[in-house]
Order: structure tokens, then C-alpha cells, then sequence
């Protein structure tokens, strides 16, 4: 597919994929002006999510059952990682577990167990080999879980748990369209319980104020500017999960077109009811 014909068709994506109120949260909030919560948003506006990059690394997941499986139990693995080392804090009594206890709506590990059944994948996604990207992605999770009374481990609360509450719901639908093989949809990963959903906006405040609130009791400045290099680290991870095998030109261009074949399929079926 040339890169023209690839344009074109995230074009069409772009015309599908809902729109988040990520924007608007992010202008709201009044927590995140402050404290850690700001310094960990600045890093968002220095462009180190690369959106490109973690875009085409959805239209890649989404490109055929086995591409959504493998991605799955990727996240499956660092989330499984994450969880355990916060619940090991929690029972400590640190205060990043009494932070990870206020939100118990946050956990996703057994969500993406139930999808990557829900899918019909063959194996317990405990038993699969985790990818070279994952295994440094877990290894970096459990350090920051270990050290420093586990104080950086917030960092990669951060990246996944607001990236969830903010864009993630809305790529559900468009998994649905692209993987027909989902029982579930649209997939439980990508739904929130109604705690969070009755106000989505007053819940992601309330965690950026626990945010502020946990470094302020632990972290010092220096604590804090590791927290923040943790959580630049944990980005550049979860990109290198999308990109550590090749093709994620010609492989996201194939979730594209599934996604955009598929959204048309559904529509044509609610048509002729």
C-alpha cells in the first residue's frame, strides 16, 4: 500500500474514531496546575506521547485477530506487573498503596484476561511468552515498585490509567468493527464501572489530586524529577511494544482498512433492520 493510499484511509479512521474530551478535561482541571499532576502533564505537551506512533500501534492491534491477541496479552503481562506491585505496596501500607486503594474502578488486568478469552484465544495468557518489549516493560515496572518505597511506580499509574480514562474508551467501538471475532463488545478493557462513568471528569480530578497529595507526603524535588523520568521512560516502553517488530506501516494500514470495512458493515446491518 503506498503512503498516499495509507492517508487516505486514516483519513477515513479519523471520520470514524470518536472523539475524546481529553482537550477540554486537561483545560478543566484545576489539580493538574499544580504539584506532581503538572509535572507529569508538561511532559504530554513536550510530545513525548507520540501520538503517530501510539495511533498507527492501535490500527496495528486491531488488524487481525492474532495482531489484537498478541497486543492483548502484552497488556495484559505490564498490567498484571503493575497491579501486583501496587497491591504488594498496598498491603505494606505505603503510600502509593493507600493512593492505588481509593481507586479499586482502575484495575484492567483481569478485563483483558476476560477479552483475550472472549476472543478465543487458545492460551492462559500467563503461560505465553512475554515479547522482548514487554519483559523490559515488566523489569522497569517492578523496579520502580521496589525502590524508593515504590514511590515511582505512580509514574506508570499515570501512563496507562490516564491514558484509559482519557482517550481509551472511545477506541472500543472501533475494536469491535475490526476484530468480528469479539464475543464482547464493545471489549470490557474499555469499560469503566459507573463510579467512573456517572462523572468521568470529577473521578480523573479526584486522581490527579491523590497524585499531588501522595508526592507531597514522600517525594521530595528530586523524588518528583525521578517520578517524572520514570513516567518518559514508561512511555518510550509502551512504544516499543508497538514498534519492536516490523511492519507497523503496512500492519496498521490493515487495521485501517478493517476498521473502516468493518464500521460500514454495521451500519449497512442497522439499515436494513
Amino acid at each position: 500500500m503506498s503512503r498516499q493510499t495509507l492517508n487516505q484511509v486514516l483519513r477515513s479512521c479519523q471520520a470514524i474514531l470518536p472523539k475524546s474530551e481529553s482537550y477540554k478535561t486537561l483545560l478543566d482541571s484545576s489539580a493538574n496546575k499544580r504539584g506532581l499532576s503538572r509535572k507529569l502533564d508538561l511532559l504530554l505537551r513536550e510530545g513525548v506521547h507520540d501520538m503517530k506512533v501510539f495511533g498507527l500501534g492501535f490500527l496495528r492491534s486491531i488488524a487481525s485477530k492474532d495482531e489484537y491477541v498478541h497486543f492483548t496479552s502484552c497488556s495484559f503481562h505490564f498490567y498484571r506487573e503493575m497491579e501486583r506491585e501496587l497491591d504488594r505496596k498496598a498491603e505494606e501500607g505505603a503510600v502509593v498503596g493507600r493512593l492505588w486503594r481509593k481507586f479499586p474502578e482502575l484495575r484492567r488486568a483481569e478485563r483483558l484476561r476476560e477479552d483475550l478469552r472472549n476472543v478465543g484465544a487458545s492460551s492462559d495468557p500467563t503461560l505465553v511468552p512475554m515479547s522482548p518489549a514487554t519483559t523490559a516493560y515488566c523489569a522497569s515496572i517492578r523496579r520502580a515498585g521496589e525502590e524508593e518505597q515504590g514511590v515511582r511506580i505512580i509514574a506508570h499509574m499515570y501512563v496507562r490509567y490516564f491514558a484509559d480514562l482519557f482517550g481509551g474508551r472511545a477506541l472500543g467501538a472501533p475494536t469491535k468493527y475490526a476484530v468480528q471475532e469479539l464475543k464482547q463488545s464493545p471489549p470490557l478493557f474499555y469499560q469503566w464501572d459507573r463510579t467512573v462513568e456517572q462523572d468521568r471528569r470529577a473521578y480523573i480530578e479526584r486522581l490527579y489530586v491523590a497524585i499531588n497529595e501522595a508526592a507531597e507526603e514522600v517525594a521530595s524535588e528530586e523524588v518528583e524529577k525521578r517520578i517524572v523520568e520514570e513516567a518518559r521512560s514508561a512511555f518510550q516502553h509502551n512504544a516499543n511494544i508497538y514498534t519492536e517488530e516490523e511492519g507497523l506501516y503496512g500492519k496498521a494500514a490493515q487495521g485501517a482498512y478493517k476498521l473502516v470495512t468493518g464500521y460500514a458493515m454495521a451500519k449497512g446491518r442497522q439499515l436494513m433492520r
